[in-house]
């Protein structure tokens, strides 16, 4: 799979949601992970959702975002703070300033691959 060298403007997560405000996006697929580098402006929100077989990991770059993970309180995230969404663990976030961060899914996401097929 290629490298997205230009951001592709795209939904993150399920591909039924539809958002106001979207992320810039940029995948890199390997055989069984796949990484996003995300470009979420302010007043981005992911509503509650959920992956019934993918978990994922990642790290803010810069920026400020509020996570809601499974039943916990929120949680602010900043540059070098890392999350992780277990498999089938519902999740959502609001992004309170412009933030970059990098995300790794695994396994492979089929609706972040149909983006790359698209391409």
């Amino acid at each position: 799979m290629p490298f997205l060298n230009d951001p592709v403007l795209t939904q993150p997560g399920s591909g039924d949601l539809v958002f106001d405000v979207k992320p810039q996006l940029n995948l890199i697929v390997g055989s069984t992970l796949m990484a996003a580098k995300l470009v979420l402006p302010t007043g981005f929100v992911h509503e509650r959702h959920h992956h019934p077989e993918h978990e994922s990991v990642g790290i803010v770059l810069s920026g400020h975002i509020r996570m809601i993970v499974g039943d916990a309180e929120p949680v602010d995230l900043r540059a070098g703070d890392t999350w992780h969404h277990p498999v089938g663990v519902p999740h959502s976030l609001v992004v309170i300033e412009e933030a970059q961060a990098v995300e790794v899914h695994t396994p492979l996401r089929p609706d972040l691959l149909k983006i790359l097929a698209s391409a």
